[in-house]
């Protein structure tokens, strides 16, 4: 699969540590004990994991999910407000600004996970089976397609403005790729019922995704 490189950072870092914030903004220090300190261990190294996997044709399947599901669900809002925009305007009502806002946020939604699910096809710790590598490539052409788009609508703050947005046109073999890996992977073709536990998987592989490129770095 040929090398892809990604543009998205987590931004945020936890820091945990045994005072409490009220005591490192004071300069308190905890209490010293008058026991010997302890000497420190050797730190041992955690070998390197073996990068990259190549996924059996269950894995494949399995993390394919993990990765698609949670943009479904984020299409099908994105779908749902845009559909209750457009009857309203078709039944000549002048739409709300809440709903043209409730396109925009559920088109942010479908942009940030159209964002991890590109990032996470093209993980290269992970060998997708020769079988579907031609269709998760075209996969990931097309969503950075339609990212323009997206972007547009999810700063829109009206009707004309949402309407401004200009949709990629896709090929029959582009329209036909996700069908074609469920098919090779033996996933169910029912997009809604084979995602049931998914909803939130591609975040959290993200997530765990930047957390290595930080450490490999």
């Amino acid at each position: 699969m040929k090398k892809r490189y990604l543009g998205v950072a987590l931004a945020a870092t936890l820091l945990l540590s045994g005072c409490s914030v009220i005591d490192l903004i004071s300069g308190a220090v905890p209490s010293q004990s008058t026991s010997p300190t302890p000497t420190a261990e050797p730190e041992v190294e955690t070998p390197a994991e073996d990068w990259p996997v190549s996924l059996t044709k269950t894995e494949a399947g399995e993390r394919y999910l993990q990765i698609v599901c949670q943009r479904n669900d984020a299409i099908g809002r994105w779908d749902a407000a845009s559909q209750e925009l457009a009857d309203l305007i078709n039944a000549g009502q002048e739409p709300l600004s809440d709903q043209v806002t409730a396109v925009a946020n559920s088109a942010r939604d479908v942009f940030l996970s159209t964002e991890w699910e590109i990032a996470l096809l093209s993980d290269e710790r992970y060998v997708w089976p020769d079988v579907v590598e031609a269709e998760i490539m075209t996969i990931i052409d097309s969503n950075e397609r339609l990212l323009p788009t997206l972007q547009t609508e999810m700063n829109a703050r009206t009707v004309d403005e949402l309407y401004a947005s200009v949709y990629p046109e896709y090929t029959a073999e582009e329209r036909a790729a996700s069908r074609e890996v469920r098919l090779k992977l033996d996933i169910p073709a029912d997009a809604v019922s084979s995602c049931i536990g998914y909803e939130t998987d591609a975040e959290s592989l993200y997530v765990e995704l930047q957390q290595h490129l930080r450490d490999t770095q």
